[in-house]
């Protein structure tokens, strides 16, 4: 019987659960943890560094090929935009892309030297004439002025008989 004691030691140790768990047990948890992980961030980097050009791609559309209704919605879109750093009046403005006129504007005064061609011209006509030209990729206002009547008028075509 002297054995006794210390069979029953041996089988308390064998059947207590060790205190350090099992590598493997807890290596792969970790490991699928650290993979979730890594794909979740690399998501969001590439997500983050995407999504300014894939929205802009998405949403843009020449106005020149949008209907009434969509030039009034990007209008009113577009003017809210702006109205974030500046007193808007009640009225939609005509929104005129600057590429159309780029060579134009640029040569026509210091009021369109920063023109760059993805710069979107806002015309307000219906109580005070005036412009507001605006930078959608930086969400700028480049610059703001009255439309002046300098006297000359716009040249007629001649109507054939």
């Amino acid at each position: 019987m002297p054995d006794e004691p210390e069979t029953r030691e041996a089988e308390s140790k064998a059947e207590a659960p060790s205190p350090i768990p099992d590598r493997e047990r807890v290596r792969k948890p970790l490991i699928r943890v650290g993979i979730a992980l890594a794909a979740v961030v690399s998501l969001t980097v590439t997500l983050a560094i995407l999504k300014p050009s894939v929205t802009f791609k998405a949403v843009h559309k020449p106005v020149a090929e949008m209907s009434n209704a969509e030039k009034a919605a990007y209008a009113e879109k577009i003017k809210a935009q702006v109205a974030k750093n500046m007193l808007m009046p009640e009225e939609t403005p005509e929104i005129i892309p600057a590429a159309d006129q780029y060579s134009e504007l640029l040569n026509s005064g210091l009021f369109w030297h920063n023109l760059e061609r993805d710069d979107l011209i806002l015309v307000f006509s219906e109580t005070d004439p005036w412009v507001v030209i605006w930078r959608p990729s930086k969400k700028l206002i480049v610059n703001v002025g009255p439309i002046v009547d300098d006297g000359t008028e716009a040249p007629q075509e001649e109507i054939a008989p």
